[in-house]
């Protein structure tokens, strides 16, 4: 009975030996894969060569195309800045074109009231000069140009010199309304230049040798040349230069003076 039991449970490990060995060798045969034929072997590799040259050349259009618009890009930024600058430089035209309406339109209404109130505005600039009160005048400079601008015209000369004279004569050289400030030596004219042809305006060159007796002879002579105003003969001058000796300010001198003459035909 023992040998038979025996023999049995050799039979069944004999057994689940054969099927351990069934199962391994179907597992085996489910793993193999058979080799590769040789024309499968070269359409896969043209199809890899196919795909890697897609890739390539979609990544050459991806870097060309970002050349190009890197290259717009940067020409855009240039001519935006190019725009900003060229839009800066027109307003500030535009400012100055403001501005200089702004200027012109006050100017008329000031030449408007200085001819409402010329003598006022006269009495005002002789009285405190820059000092002068007068909201109306918003320049005092240009006011009194405005009222010493006058005509000079001559039939035989190129302009009237005789009316420069007489202007020098009697008001230049007059302090106080009546002394004598010095006494012209040599007078000199040159030819008179346009300074605007469209406007008829001109100005004229004019060296004095003045005797002067002391500095506030001088003094009278330069305020009476740059801040009063003689309205019986107007003219504008503008001083250009004065040669005098300074350390000998309370002695007598021969002055070099030369001025402009501006007028108008």
């Amino acid at each position: 009975m023992d040998q038979q039991a025996k023999t049995q449970n050799n039979y069944d490990d004999q057994s689940y030996n054969n099927q351990q060995y069934d199962n391994q060798w179907y597992n085996a045969q489910s793993d193999y894969t058979p080799p590769e034929d040789f024309d499968a072997k070269v359409a896969r590799h043209e199809a890899q060569k196919v795909t890697n040259l897609k890739y390539k050349t979609f990544i050459l259009v991806i870097f060309i195309f970002c050349w190009f618009w890197w290259g717009n890009f940067q020409d855009s930024i240039t001519e935006v800045n190019s725009l900003k600058e060229d839009d800066s430089a027109l307003q500030q035209k535009l400012d100055d074109i403001n501005k200089e309406s702004e200027k012109v339109k006050a100017n008329e209404n000031m030449i408007k009231y200085i001819d409402e109130n010329n003598q006022k505005v006269v009495n005002c600039i002789n009285s405190y000069w820059m000092k002068c009160k007068d909201t109306q005048l918003v320049n005092i400079q240009e006011a009194r140009n405005y009222l010493l601008m006058s005509p000079n015209t001559s039939l035989k000369m190129d302009f009237d010199q005789k009316k420069i004279l007489a202007n020098i004569d009697k008001y230049l050289l007059i302090s106080n309304g009546s002394t004598v400030n010095g006494n012209v030596e040599v007078i000199t004219f040159a030819w008179a230049q346009a300074i605007d042809k469209s406007l008829w305006l001109y100005k004229v060159s004019i060296t004095l040798t003045i005797d002067f007796k002391d500095d506030k002879s001088l003094l009278s002579f330069i305020q009476n040349t740059e801040r009063r105003i003689f309205m019986d003969n107007t003219m504008l001058y503008k001083i250009i230069s004065v040669s005098y000796d300074i350390v000998k300010y309370q002695e007598n001198q021969s002055v070099t003076i030369t001025l402009e003459a501006y007028f108008y035909k």
